[in-house]
């Protein structure tokens, strides 16, 4: 390798060593927030979000994110845009693919540019990566105004290298933020503030909290969940399929909660069947084929089998659904 080849790929190394350095050392509420400045040198943006996407239903929601340079009324007003966002079935088509958008579409909708124009929207990178058994989406999207240069080939390639070290320096994050909290690794566990804003959670605890609150759109916990662990440390949530416990984390702002599945959550007919498909090794298109359904309800079904079965991957699955005869 050339000198000025290595020369030019160390603000890229930099960003590596930084990036897994802040994951072993930032408390989990502040690691995502903290890796804007680190990839803004990178690329250079002026506001971004990310966080993780849920689809349910054919519609698609924010379970959690994150802003960098954005006010907290970005997160509604997205809302009330979302299922007109055109880069939504664009991200979802190219499953880790970066996607530049410049400017406006001739097709975009008067409530999309007014979203835009309001908040600055000129420019954009978008990387959306699906976490195959949970069905949800890691997206990541950062910003430029008018009056900047729109992003490139460069920025845009560069984005999509560094997003899954993105993804896996999270998930290294929360690992060691609750071990070092309760000294055993949870599967289903989120950590909450004060407020009952869930600042990071890992899929099965977002999958099992949507079994037991089908009605909820992410951010903050379900109202009914959230009063009824407000009344002291101790107190534990029982609904009718899930037990969520909690106790302090290191920080004392923080809670962490662990989301357990009722042993008696039965499955129904249904979604026995798409889990034994797919545990015998048959994919999405093919259940769907053979049992009439699109391969969206499919998905859904295996979503609650996941969460009825507390297991996290097809092995598992297969096991579990052994178990139950």
């Amino acid at each position: 390798m050339k000198s000025e080849d290595a020369q030019a790929l160390q603000p890229l190394s930099r960003f590596l060593l930084d990036l897994y350095r802040l994951a072993r050392e930032a408390e989990a509420g502040q690691f995502r927030r903290a890796v804007f400045p680190l990839l803004e040198p990178l690329i250079g943006f002026d506001s971004g979000w990310w966080g993780v996407a849920v689809s349910k239903s054919d519609t698609t929601f924010v379970a959690q994110a994150v802003l960098h340079n954005l006010p907290p009324a970005f997160v509604d007003d997205y809302a009330a845009v979302a299922h007109i966002d055109r880069l939504v079935p664009s991200m979802v088509a190219h499953d880790g693919t970066t996607l530049v958008c410049a400017g406006t579409d001739p097709d975009d909708l008067p409530e999309s540019i007014a979203f835009d124009e309001k908040y600055g929207l000129h420019s954009m990178l978008v990387t959306a990566r699906l976490d195959a058994d949970s069905g949800m989406y890691l997206f990541m999207s950062v910003f430029r105004r008018a009056g900047r240069p729109e992003f490139g080939e460069r920025e845009r390639a560069l984005k999509e290298l560094v997003m899954p070290h993105v993804a896996e320096a999270w998930s290294q994050n929360m690992r060691w933020a609750l071990v070092a909290a309760s000294q055993v690794q949870q599967a289903a566990t989120a950590v909450v503030d004060e407020r009952g804003a869930i600042v990071d959670a890992s899929a099965q605890f977002v999958e099992r909290l949507h079994l037991e609150f089908p009605q909820w759109r992410g951010l903050t916990l379900p109202e009914a969940l959230w009063r009824g662990l407000l009344r002291d440390p101790d107190a534990r949530f029982r609904g009718k399929h899930v037990d969520v416990r909690q106790q302090r984390a290191s920080n004392e702002r923080m809670r962490l909660l662990h989301c357990t599945v009722h042993q008696a959550a039965a499955l129904t007919p249904r979604e026995e069947a798409v889990g034994a498909a797919f545990a015998s090794g048959r994919s999405y298109k093919e259940i769907a084929g053979e049992l009439a359904l699109s391969p969206t309800t499919v998905r859904s079904y295996l979503q609650k089998c996941y969460a009825k079965l507390g297991v996290s991957n097809k092995v598992q699955l297969g096991a579990a659904l052994i178990r139950r005869h």
